[in-house]
């Protein structure tokens, strides 16, 4: 059984801590946030369900939920934990117990929106915020996400970064730290599992900031698979003070990135490498998101204007990899095919496309 209730907000100063603590499987874990802006009044029993969940599913332990707990969420729970069941047959339906539900009035939603979206200066995220800039009030960046809590130069540097970029936008940037990512880590996938309740856990923190959220798609609806955030999932999150929304499903990354790809702002901060985790590069461009990104802003004649790549573009490193890579053929031919598409509307680099064309025949060959 694992109680959700020793959880406080430590400090109303800033940066705000807010520190709670679980048992699963017969060991503690102290989960903390620490946060850029003050947390006024939430209902920290959403955050930190959300935050145990997977670990309860994992060991098959039901959660006592100790406090209010938002209806909207909880007629939602269980769905949740289907859809979790269906991704990884080991996370096992549990029980929920509530000593309180906070009725859901949605006729009552507060008329004067404000909305958020998480923020890493990434493609996805950069394309849910310029294509929503008028809607959006507040960017989220999370430190300890997709940069390590020990990797305090990558961290430093690209909190200075995407505090830069909102400032451009006009957007003001809140940024929470948190172990949320080293815990989850010992009960599930964080790509294929864990990241979109993190992030949902998260985001409910602030709904004093806000009571609508974007999480950007980071794949179309006719590419989906298991994920932490998904076009389903997502939406479930919902609280009674806070409505999630997966933004941009429709929409491929190459064409995201052709959208974004003439922005300032973006050639400025880009940050898309996922070996940055250890590393303290802002972008290693070597990996396969550095060099298929820099392929499509090449083609898009704004590569260099960007200067966040560690590492020149290289057309014999990218044909190695679109064919020696490993990845999925069906994948490999949409990459070269949008490739194709928008190089050839723009007027792109002639040997680039050149060679799309021949490695494309030659894949359709084989």
């Amino acid at each position: 059984m694992i109680i959700i209730d020793q959880k406080q907000i430590a400090s109303h100063s800033t940066p705000t801590l807010v520190q709670g603590q679980f048992t699963v499987n017969q060991r503690l874990f102290e989960l903390w946030f620490r946060c850029s802006r003050p947390i006024l009044s939430v209902n920290l029993t959403d955050t930190f369900l959300l935050s145990a969940l997977l670990p309860a599913m994992r060991f098959s332990e039901p959660l006592v939920i100790k406090g209010k707990m938002s209806e909207r969420l909880l007629l939602n729970i269980y769905k949740i934990q289907d859809i979790y069941h269906c991704f990884d047959r080991t996370l096992n339906k549990i029980n929920i117990e509530v000593d309180e539900i906070e009725p859901y009035y949605p006729y009552l939603a507060s008329k004067d929106k404000k909305v958020g979206c998480t923020f890493s200066g990434g493609v996805d995220s950069f394309y849910t915020v310029l294509n929503n800039l008028k809607e959006i009030d507040h960017l989220l960046f999370i430190h300890g996400f997709d940069i390590g809590l020990k990797n305090l130069v990558l961290r430093q540097k690209t909190s200075y970064v995407l505090n830069q970029a909102a400032k451009q936008l006009d957007k003001p940037l809140i940024e929470v730290e948190t172990n949320l990512r080293q815990i989850l880590g010992n009960f599930a996938s964080w790509g294929n599992i864990a990241h979109g309740i993190a992030l949902a856990s998260v985001a409910t923190l602030l709904t004093n900031q806000w009571n609508k959220f974007y999480i950007p798609a980071s794949y179309t609806y006719d590419f989906l698979f298991p994920w932490g955030s998904h076009p389903v999932l997502d939406p479930l999150f919902s609280t009674n003070a806070l409505t999630f929304e997966h933004e941009g499903a429709n929409t491929e990354r190459m064409d995201k990135t052709a959208y974004i790809g003439n922005h300032p702002v973006v050639l400025e901060s880009l940050r898309v490498c996922w070996h940055n985790f250890e590393a303290s590069v802002y972008n290693c461009g070597l990996c396969d998101k550095c060099v298929f990104t820099m392929l499509t802003l090449r083609l898009l004649n704004t590569l260099q204007y960007c200067q966040t790549f560690n590492q020149p573009f290289s057309l014999i490193r990218t044909l190695n990899l679109l064919e020696y890579g490993g990845f999925d053929l069906k994948a490999i031919k949409g990459i070269i095919d949008k490739n194709l598409e928008i190089g050839e509307r723009v007027n792109g680099d002639a040997e680039i496309l050149a060679s799309l064309r021949l490695l494309h025949i030659k894949l359709e060959n084989n």
